[in-house]
C-alpha cells in the first residue's frame, strides 16, 4: 500500500494499539513471543496489515492464534481508537529480521 504522512500515522496508532491489546487483552498462549513491527493502513481504513515477529520455529502456531483472535482484536481496536472505521486485519508474518539474521550468518562464517 502507498503510504502517505497520514497512514503512516493511523498505522502508528494502530500498532501501538494492537501491541498493548495484544499484551493486556489477548491470552491465547501462541501469542506470548509476538511482536508488532508494523501496520499499513489503506487510505480508506477499511483494511490493514499488520506486520508481526516471533522465533521462526512458532510461525504456523501464531498464525493459528492470530487468525482465532482477529474478530476479538478488531472489536477492542474499535473500542480503543474511536474510528469512523475499524479497519479488517490482515497479520503477516515479518520475515527480514530471519534474512538480517541469515546475512549476519554468513558473513560471520567467512571470518
Amino acid at each position: 500500500m502507498k503510504q502517505s504522512e497520514h497512514s503512516r500515522k493511523l498505522g502508528d496508532t494502530l500498532r501501538s494499539a494492537l501491541a498493548e491489546l495484544l499484551l493486556r487483552e489477548i491470552e491465547d498462549p501462541r501469542l506470548r513471543q509476538v511482536s508488532i513491527v508494523a501496520a499499513e493502513v489503506s487510505p480508506d481504513r477499511r483494511v490493514a496489515k499488520v506486520f508481526v515477529t516471533c522465533d521462526p520455529q512458532h510461525y504456523e502456531k501464531v498464525r493459528a492464534g492470530l487468525t482465532a483472535c482477529s474478530s476479538r482484536l478488531r472489536r477492542l481496536v474499535g473500542a480503543s481508537l474511536g474510528w469512523k472505521y475499524t479497519p479488517e486485519l490482515r497479520f503477516e508474518i515479518d520475515h527480514s529480521i530471519d534474512y538480517a539474521f541469515a546475512i549476519e550468518e554468513r558473513l560471520h562464517q567467512d571470518d
